[in-house]
Formats: structure tokens, C-alpha cells, sequence
């Protein structure tokens, strides 16, 4: 079995004794591989844009709350822990 690359060739010695089944079973399950790898990452990538946007939007709600409403710092973290169920350090 021989790859093709423009600058490189790569030949794997054991495929050549294989029958051409077993080649094509491999070659098959290369190419799916490939596919199931990048379906993964395209999931990877979209969950961290999803992530990113959220806290965007968070950030600026946050912003806009505290432009609204003129409170001491004391009090909006006060506030904020109550509202999002974070308890207090000690």
C-alpha cells in the first residue's frame, strides 16, 4: 500500500502481502475514521463558541444590570450570590 503525498511517499511493506480485502477493509476504515475524528472536533469547536457567546452575553447583562442600578459593590455581591446559588467564603 503506497500514500501519496506532493513532497512525500509513504510505503507500508506489510499491506503489500495482505489480500486486496483486507487493503480496502483498511482504506475503508481510514477514511471513516477521519470523518468520525472531524465530526468530534466540529462538535468541540461549536460547544466552545456556544460557551464563549453565553459568557459574552452574561457579561454584558451583568454590565447593563449594574449601569441600571447604582449599588455599593458590597451589595451586588451580595446580591449575585444569592441569585445564582453561590455561597459566601468564609
Amino acid at each position: 500500500m503506497t500514500l501519496r503525498n506532493r513532497e512525500l511517499t509513504t510505503v507500508f511493506a506489510y499491506f503489500n502481502r495482505s489480500s486486496a480485502g483486507v487493503t480496502t477493509l483498511l482504506k475503508g476504515l481510514l477514511v471513516l475514521s477521519t470523518l468520525w475524528h472531524d465530526m468530534v472536533q466540529a462538535t468541540l469547536i461549536t460547544s466552545y463558541c456556544l460557551q464563549s457567546q453565553l459568557l459574552s452575553l452574561h457579561v454584558q447583562s451583568l454590565r447593563e444590570k449594574l449601569l441600571q442600578h447604582i449599588i455599593s459593590h458590597g451589595d451586588w455581591m451580595r446580591v449575585s450570590n444569592i441569585q445564582y446559588g453561590a455561597t459566601a467564603l468564609s
